[in-house]
């Protein structure tokens, strides 16, 4: 089984202090969709969360998800049952997808933390579809990389791998369950047009973490990301 999830927070995470740190994000949405390693959609999960006491909504992350305090109090769910629901629908799963999916497993540690009372480590491998695809897009760096002296491509948002994968433009971005549809999206071409493959080699000595593949016929993998795209192909 696959989980690819997607997260709207209050901030960015403070990468170097500990998660239950109390100036850390709140998480204020989750969305979720659940596949068979054939890409047929078995379960899906979208709710907005209620932050902690006093959280502040930084206003770069308000515009890009329009969720306000008032309006994560009023109609989220509590972050511990969210938080109940994500470890629920990782069960069984043999991989997790994101795109910057390091932001949002950092997210979940953060509200493991502090709704939970402990520390949690995700369960199984993650395929990044920022990572994956960056140097398939392979866009040029931009001017601060290249103050910084870093010439590698730059790290495509969602919108730019939906342009130049599908050309299409990605409506209603920084919705999380649009998001993680779109990221879906991305990564079932990567896997099923580009070769990537789902799980990394492993180093020398180690066990593949892939499981063996079915000789059943492929569903449409993409049937559950165009319902949450609005039809788009």
């Amino acid at each position: 089984m696959i989980l690819g999830y997607d997260s709207e927070t209050s901030s960015l995470p403070l990468w170097h202090d500990p998660s239950d740190d109390p100036r850390q994000p709140s998480l204020l949405q989750l969305a979720m969709l659940k596949f068979d390693m054939d890409g047929n959609e078995t379960d899906r999960f979208n709710s907005i969360v209620q932050p902690r006491p006093g959280c502040v909504i930084a206003p770069e992350a308000f515009d890009a998800h329009g969720i306000t305090f008032e309006r994560a109090m009023d109609e989220g769910i509590p972050a511990a049952d969210a938080f109940d629901v994500f470890v629920e629908m990782l069960r069984g799963c043999e991989l997790m997808v994101g795109h910057n999916e390091s932001f949002d497993r950092r997210i979940m540690r953060i509200t493991a933390a502090h709704h939970k009372g402990f520390k949690w480590e995700p369960p199984c491998p993650a395929f990044c579809t920022l990572y994956r695809s960056k140097y398939i897009v392979n866009l040029p760096p931009t001017p601060a990389m290249l103050r910084a002296g870093i010439q590698g491509p730059k790290s495509p948002s969602l919108t730019e791998c939906i342009r130049f994968f599908f050309d299409e433009d990605l409506d209603g971005a920084h919705d999380a369950m649009v998001d993680i549809a779109a990221s879906l999206r991305v990564f079932w071409h990567l896997v099923r047009e580009r070769g990537v493959p789902m799980f990394k080699k492993p180093k020398a000595g180690g066990a593949s973490r892939a499981p063996a593949r079915r000789s059943t016929p492929v569903g449409d993998p993409f049937a559950a990301a165009r319902a949450a795209l609005g039809g788009a192909r």
